[in-house]
């Protein structure tokens, strides 16, 4: 099983990837090897501000406080992806880090 670029998929792998227009990110806890679709569940967690009338989330909430003390509602999910749909999250940060140096130059340039 690989990412969309062709890296093997392994257990623990950090991932980041768009699952029905969604950007998600987390770690692969289960590989389905025979599988044509959803070949992968991923580990996630989202994190939104607590507000009155927060809707219900799937997953299992946890409050988190951030360094400003702001308080959050951290859900987990687990999404059935395909792994071909997904990169490792060190390729993406080094694709990530190339087109941030080749944009460098353009810049000063102009």
């Amino acid at each position: 099983m690989h990412f969309k670029n062709g890296r093997e998929a392994k257990l623990g792998d950090q991932v980041i990837g768009r699952i029905s227009g969604n950007v998600i990110a987390g770690t692969i806890v289960a590989l389905f090897p025979a599988a044509t679709s959803c070949n992968v569940t991923v580990r996630t967690a989202s994190a939104h501000p607590l507000s009155p009338g927060l809707p219900t989330f799937y997953g299992n909430p946890m409050i988190s406080v951030d360094a400003d003390g702001k308080t959050h509602q951290v859900n987990d999910s687990n999404p059935c992806c395909n792994v071909a749909d997904l990169l490792h999250a060190e390729d993406a940060l080094a694709e990530v880090e190339k087109a941030m140096a080749a944009a460098v130059p353009a810049q000063a340039a102009s």
